[in-house]
C-alpha cells in the first residue's frame, strides 16, 4: 500500500511539473519559448512607424515583463539617425517598425530576409495569426515572412448620431454599400444656421489609393508606368469623388487635404467617417461597418498593421525573435486590444476585448469593426527588376492631382492622365540616380 500511495505521489508531481511547464503554441505563438539570453541584451528597434511615446509607454514595459533583462532602446528617424546612417555606420538595429506602405521603401535597405529558420527554430504557430497581415509580408518582399506584426488596423463607420437626429435622417446600418452611403451623405450636407454640415467626409487618400477595397494598385506590376489609366481606377476615383460634388460644396488646397477633412468629424461638422478613433468628440455616436462596393460585397478594405521586422544583421536574432513572437502570444494580444491597439489573431475572444479599457467606447458596437471578415487581397507585386519601393511617392502625386479635381482646377480625366506623367517621369528620374 505504501509503496503505490508513493508511486501515485510521483505520478502526481511529474503531472504537475509537465502541465505547470507546458505552453501550448497557442497560447504563446511558440511551442519552444524558453528565454535564450540569461544575461543584459540591448535590442534596438527603429520606430520607422511607431512613436518614442508609443514605444516608451506600451511596447517597453509589456516587453519587460517578459524579458527583464533586455534593454529595449527605440532610434527615431531623423538627421543622423536614418537607415541609410546607421548601416553606414555599421549599426543596424535588430528589429525596425514598419507598416504596410513602409515596408516596399525599407527592403531597399536589405536588411531583411525571411525569418523561416526562427519560426522552425522556436515552433511558432503562424496559423494563429490573421492571413491577411501575414500575406501583406508574401506579398512585398518575394513571398517571404520577414517580420511578425504587433497589432492591426481595424475600420468601421463612426457617426454622430446627433447630426442625424437633428436633420431627422435614419441612422446608418451594417453592410450598407458606397452607393447606400452617398445617399445619406446627400440628406445631411447642408447649411443650417449658416453652419456647412457633410453627410460624410474622410482621410480620401486612405480610400482611395492605400487600402481600397477593389484592390486597384497606383502602380504597373510588370512595368515602369502607373495603372492609373483604367476604366476600374477612373470608377473608383469617381465613387470617391461624388461625396466632394454636392451642391454648395466648395475647397481650396487647404480644406480639400485628406488630414484636413478628416478633421472636420471631431469638430461635429460632420455625420460620418470611417476609423475616426479621436477622443476629441463631445456629441453621442456609434459604429456599423464600412460601407462595402457592390461589385465587391461584403470585402473590407485591404489589411494593415504595424510590423516589427527582424533584421539579417541583427547580432541578437534569437533574442529578438523571441521578444516578437511574445508580443503576439494571447497574453500580450488581450492587454493590447484593451488599450485600443487592435489585435493581430483570429480569436474572437480577444477581438472583443477591443478597446474595453476606454471608457469613450463603453456600450457602443466595438463588434463593428471585426464583422467583414474578408479582407480585400494585396494588389499584385511589383516584378523584382522594376524600381522598389516607390508606392508612398507614387501615392503623393495622385494625391495632388486628385485635389486639384477637388477644387475645380481640373476633370478626372486630366489629372489622371497629368499623374501618369508625373509617375513615369520621377521613375525615370530616379532610376538614372
Amino acid at each position: 500500500m505504501l509503496r503505490k500511495r508513493l508511486l501515485l505521489a510521483t505520478l502526481l508531481c511529474i503531472f504537475v511539473v509537465i502541465a505547470g511547464c507546458s505552453k501550448t503554441a497557442t497560447d504563446s505563438g511558440m511551442k519552444n519559448d524558453e528565454v535564450v539570453s540569461e544575461g543584459p541584451v540591448e535590442i534596438t528597434f527603429f520606430l520607422n512607424s511607431m512613436g518614442q511615446k508609443e514605444f516608451d509607454e506600451i511596447v517597453v514595459p509589456i516587453a519587460q515583463k517578459k524579458f527583464p533583462n533586455y534593454t529595449l532602446k527605440g532610434i527615431v528617424p531623423g538627421t543622423g539617425t536614418g537607415m541609410r546612417d546607421l548601416i553606414a555606420a555599421n549599426a543596424v538595429p535588430d528589429i525596425v517598425v514598419g507598416s504596410k506602405g513602409a515596408i516596399p521603401a525599407l527592403t531597399e535597405f536589405e536588411t531583411f530576409g525571411d525569418i523561416d529558420d526562427m519560426i522552425k527554430k522556436h515552433n511558432y504557430d503562424v496559423s494563429r495569426l490573421e492571413p491577411a497581415l501575414v500575406n501583406i509580408m508574401k506579398s512585398n518582399f518575394q513571398d517571404k515572412i520577414i517580420g511578425l506584426p504587433i497589432w492591426s488596423t481595424v475600420y468601421a463607420l463612426r457617426y454622430n448620431k446627433d447630426l442625424f437626429d437633428k436633420f431627422g435622417v435614419a441612422y446608418p446600418k451594417d453592410g450598407m454599400t458606397w452607393d447606400e452611403l452617398y445617399e445619406l451623405d446627400k440628406k445631411l450636407t447642408r447649411v443650417e444656421g449658416g453652419v456647412q454640415y457633410r453627410g460624410f467626409s474622410e482621410r480620401w487618400q486612405n480610400v482611395l489609393l492605400e487600402n481600397n477595397q477593389l484592390s486597384l494598385p497606383i502602380l504597373d506590376p510588370k512595368e515602369e508606368k502607373s495603372a492609373l489609366l483604367t476604366e476600374d481606377f477612373k470608377k473608383l476615383a469617381e465613387s470617391i469623388l461624388r461625396f466632394y460634388q454636392l451642391p454648395g460644396l466648395t475647397f481650396d488646397l487647404k480644406t480639400s487635404d485628406p488630414e484636413e477633412d478628416k478633421l472636420l468629424f471631431e469638430k461635429g461638422l460632420s455625420a460620418m467617417q470611417i476609423n475616426n478613433n479621436s477622443d476629441q468628440v463631445n456629441f453621442n455616436w456609434d459604429l456599423v461597418t464600412v460601407p462595402t462596393y457592390k461589385e465587391k460585397p461584403g470585402v473590407n478594405f485591404q489589411a494593415n498593421a504595424t510590423y516589427l521586422l527582424l533584421t539579417k544583421q541583427s547580432k541578437h536574432r534569437n533574442e529578438a525573435f523571441q521578444l516578437i513572437a511574445y508580443l503576439t502570444s494571447d497574453e500580450v494580444q488581450k492587454e493590447l486590444s484593451m488599450k485600443g491597439k487592435a489585435p493581430v489573431v483570429k480569436e474572437p475572444s480577444i477581438q472583443k476585448l477591443f478597446m474595453s479599457n476606454n471608457p469613450l467606447y463603453k456600450g457602443k458596437r466595438v463588434e463593428a469593426y471585426f464583422m467583414l471578415k474578408q479582407y480585400a487581397p494585396e494588389p499584385p507585386a511589383r516584378s523584382p527588376e522594376l524600381l522598389q519601393g516607390y508606392s508612398n511617392a507614387a501615392s503623393q502625386i495622385v494625391k495632388k492631382e486628385f485635389q486639384n479635381v477637388i477644387i475645380g482646377a481640373k476633370d478626372i480625366n486630366t489629372a489622371l492622365r497629368d499623374a501618369d506623367e508625373a509617375i513615369i517621369k520621377d521613375i525615370n528620374t530616379r532610376k538614372v540616380k
